[in-house]
């Protein structure tokens, strides 16, 4: 299930990225180390704010099973995440009710 975030992507700040990935990891499992998990963040938001300013899509795939998205839609982020060793529905349920938190 796609969390929609009345935010442009382009307003994202890094801080909120690694809280938006932190939850995804939390929720998915994403099986990262620690080592992994410093490389994905970094990643995300140097390159990730880099493609979001250009109104380009995150696609991060932190193992083959494993998705992280961030979509740029205007004056809108489509935010989700996937993992094939989870129960999507429950799990996006529980991801989106994170981000929920810590965007009110």
């Amino acid at each position: 299930m796609v969390f929609i975030l009345k935010k442009s992507a382009q307003e994202l700040t890094a801080e909120q990225i690694r809280l938006i990935f932190n939850a995804a990891n939390d929720c998915y499992k994403f099986r990262l180390d620690s080592k992994e998990m410093e490389r994905a963040i970094d990643y995300l938001t140097r390159e990730g704010i880099s493609l979001l300013k250009r109104r380009i899509l995150i696609d991060y795939r932190p193992w083959m099973g494993a998705k992280f998205f961030i979509e740029p839609s205007g004056e809108e982020t489509r935010i989700w995440a996937y993992s094939s060793d989870k129960p999507q529905k429950r799990e996006s349920s529980k991801f989106n009710n994170i981000l929920e938190q810590i965007f009110s």
